[in-house]
């Protein structure tokens, strides 16, 4: 009786790892699908999807981080939006929506030429010191 209880667990294994890898197989088939056909995924995200959503929650600045080397990088001189994103190593796409909520807030402007320029205003009030 002992003998065909482990053989029947042995034999569940070897299904389980082999479902396991056809899984796998299929997740990544389906992947190549996408980005070739350009259709999205649908269905369970794979886990290493996850992990990506994860990491990427867990990579954003803290509060008021990027505002802060945004306003640090314009005390110098008005700046154009592409050494902005240079010196405070954000991306284009980020410096913009960085710079568009500093002039919402009345902290800079944009200067003639694409340049951009902060305000005349008291700097150590508005830049935080990031922890």
């Amino acid at each position: 009786m002992r003998d065909i209880v482990n053989t029947l667990k042995k034999e569940l294994r070897r299904l389980t790892n082999e479902i396991e890898s056809l899984e796998a197989k299929r997740n990544a088939l389906r992947r190549a699908l996408a980005a070739v056909d350009g259709t999205p995924l649908r269905g369970r995200r794979a886990a290493s999807t996850r992990r990506v959503a994860l990491a990427a929650t867990q990579l954003r600045a803290p509060r008021g981080r990027n505002q802060a080397r945004v306003l640090r990088a314009l005390t110098a001189a008005p700046q154009r939006l592409s050494a902005i994103a240079t010196r405070t190593r954000l991306t284009m796409s980020n410096a913009g929506a960085v710079l568009r909520t500093l002039i919402g807030k009345g902290l800079a402007s944009k200067a003639a030429r694409g340049s951009y320029v902060l305000k005349k205003r008291s700097v150590s009030s508005t830049v935080a010191k990031p922890s």
